[in-house]
């Protein structure tokens, strides 16, 4: 199902976040959030430091005569490197034999400041005049440098803090570009200040004596700033962490609301799916039993000719018997051929190659189209307009049609949608979805041999068989399955030729035609359909001619099975319709009413039970 249009359709599944979300939902426990112990064990941090240092070179200024010492980081490729010449700026500062802790090492206490603070006195006291307005001024700078110092030990000390609370946003959000430019911005102010803070602490104690005392509150301002500028980095980036995880949880929400409509989606489907499949059920159940009364009405019929022949049979029998009693009682008539030999017995038939339905139907090559004809036509459905469906469905309410059902000999009927044309996908119009409901509902029924073709499906000869020849040999292949035939001696008898036949030849195939359609018995009737007759009357298709056999099957009397023929059209037809118009069984779709029923197959199957239910069991 796709989003509404409430939804943010903008934000793609790659959205930060997503994929670490969508790969969690396949563990039963969420992963704890990781603990780094060090920089080094940061993998995204240090995956942007390329980019962040040269960043850092391009935007920044390197101190002078940096470069000729061994704290330069400008040069380094990893974050240890950078921070191991900062730990060795501060054991320098500190003045320790061997390394000390990595930063971890808690403020100072006011007593621990005052051995510096009595150095930078006992250095700038010679510098100052000895009276009452120097000595308050040596105590502000003093002041003042312990202050920076402070600042500088706390910020440092908290770096590991904040570098972990990046590797994770950088891990959560790994393709949010806002977050990853927060994160290099704030790798960048970092560096400047671990560069300024080891200006500061390899620097001697004498000039930062001297530049407490001179410059006083403006001491070590620019360290002091990018120190700040840090901070305003790192708050600038969970900033950013806030803004994408609130994107992110909107999206989180429409996405489970739309998931949810999805399921309740489903869930209609289904039940519609199972309501459907009751009714299927349903209408099958009601069509067989209102087309076995619609067999006994042709069975009532049947039995009537049945009594009149046996009525007829017997009477003949009895003037063959006074016949014969004449003929004993009368001279010279005592032997029914008189003075001549009666005729000899008619000699055994010769044994002849017997031909099957299956070599038949191989000579044919054309298979069951049908199937995947019918296939296709009731995949269209959603794509026609329920109006018009519903407005073909009031075919079988209709004299003319109901006339063509109940009558318990053949007839023919041709349904035109000629007036405004209804929506056609395809070549398959609402018209083929009725002519699919009636061939689907006759099959597999012993009375009824339905048989179908589609002429929307074969115009293209580049898609499939085409034409008068291929619609012959599709009606004949789907007999050859419905019903046994004796073809034994089809061949041997030259009702067909095989090699003809196997080329297509559209006589051969009328001959064999005829041939199995008088085969079929009385007790079963055939219905042939075929769905927009007008593409067939093109020319290049030849198709004329096989139509209109169809149509004198229908006053063929030899026939002992009755045939239906129903033809539908839309557009209507120009040439065939001449067959129907002269005894007005043109049914014209546009002179329905138009109601405002919802389409349903089980009123179509209740409906067409009815018609097919004579007026015998009314």
């Amino acid at each position: 199902m796709e989003p509404s249009p409430s939804e943010p359709t903008a934000i793609p599944l790659s959205e930060p976040g997503i994929l670490q979300a969508r790969d969690m939902a396949h563990h039963d426990k969420l992963p704890n959030r990781p603990v780094h112990e060090g920089f080094g064990s940061m993998v995204l941090w240090n995956q942007i430091f390329p980019e962040v240092m040269e960043t850092f070179k391009r935007t920044t200024k390197e101190p002078k005569d940096r470069s000729r010492t061994e704290y330069d980081i400008r040069t380094d490729r990893t974050w240890e490197a950078v921070y191991g010449k900062l730990q060795k700026a501060q054991l320098k500062y500190d003045g320790e034999a061997e390394k000390g802790g990595w930063f971890r090492r808690k403020r100072r206490s006011a007593a621990g400041k005052a051995p510096v603070v009595s150095e930078v006195l006992s250095n700038v006291s010679s510098l100052v005049p000895n009276n009452e307005y120097a000595t308050p001024v040596i105590g502000v700078a003093v002041k003042k440098g312990a202050e920076v110092r402070e600042q500088v030990f706390d910020s440092m000390d908290g770096l590991l803090s904040v570098f972990s609370d990046m590797e994770t946003f950088l891990s959560i959000f790994r393709d949010d570009v806002n977050i990853r430019k927060a994160a290099v911005d704030l790798a960048v102010a970092t560096l400047v200040g671990i560069e300024n803070t080891i200006g500061f602490l390899i620097s001697k104690q004498v000039v930062r004596g001297v530049k407490a005392f001179g410059l006083g509150s403006f001491y070590e301002h620019e360290l002091v700033e990018s120190l700040e500028t840090i901070n305003k980095k790192a708050e600038r980036l969970l900033q950013e962490a806030y803004k994408s995880n609130m994107v992110e949880s909107h999206f989180w929400s429409q996405h489970t609301r739309a998931v949810l409509q999805k399921m309740y989606n489903l869930q209609q489907q289904m039940a519609t799916s199972q309501a459907a499949q009751k009714k299927e059920a349903s209408l099958l159940n009601s069509a067989m039993e209102l087309f076995d009364s619609h067999i006994k009405t042709r069975d009532h019929q049947l039995a009537t000719l049945e009594k009149d022949y046996r009525r007829e049979r017997e009477r003949n029998i009895f003037l063959v018997v006074e016949i014969n009693r004449l003929r004993s009682s009368s001279p010279g008539l005592a032997n029914p051929w008189g003075p001549y030999a009666p005729p000899p017995p008619p000699a055994p038939p010769a044994l002849e190659w017997g031909c099957t339905q299956y070599q038949l139907r191989q000579l044919l090559g054309i298979g069951d189209v049908e199937v995947d004809d019918l296939s296709f036509v009731a995949s269209k459905s959603p794509e026609l307009p329920a109006r018009q469906r519903t407005r073909a469905e009031q075919i079988v309410s209709n004299p003319l049609f109901r006339s063509w059902v109940t009558s318990p000999g053949s007839a023919k009927l041709l349904i035109h949608w000629d007036g405004k044309l209804p929506k056609q996908v395809a070549n398959i119009s609402p018209l083929s979805l009725f002519c699919v409901s009636l061939v689907q509902m006759l099959q597999g029924h012993p009375r009824f041999i339905p048989i179908v073709w589609i002429c929307g499906r074969h115009v293209n000869q580049l898609t499939g068989p085409t034409g008068g020849s291929a619609m012959l040999a599709s009606l004949i292949d789907q007999l050859l399955r419905q019903h046994e035939f004796d073809v034994r001696t089809v061949v041997s008898d030259g009702v067909v030729d095989p090699n003809a036949l196997e080329s297509g030849s559209e006589q051969e195939l009328v001959k064999l035609l005829l041939f199995l359609v008088a085969q079929v018995p009385e007790t079963i009737t055939l219905v042939f359909v075929v769905d927009n007759v007008a593409l067939y009357e093109r020319d290049s298709l030849r198709a004329k001619s096989t139509l209109m056999i169809l149509v004198r099957l229908v006053a063929e009397g030899s026939l002992s099975a009755a045939v239906k023929v129903l033809f539908t059209s839309t557009p209507g037809t120009t040439e065939i319709r001449w067959a129907f118009e002269d005894e007005r069984l043109i049914l014209n779709v546009d002179t329905l009413p138009q109601l405002v029923w919802s389409p349903s197959q089980e009123r179509v199957a209740r409906e067409l039970g009815e018609s097919f239910r004579g007026p015998a069991d009314e």
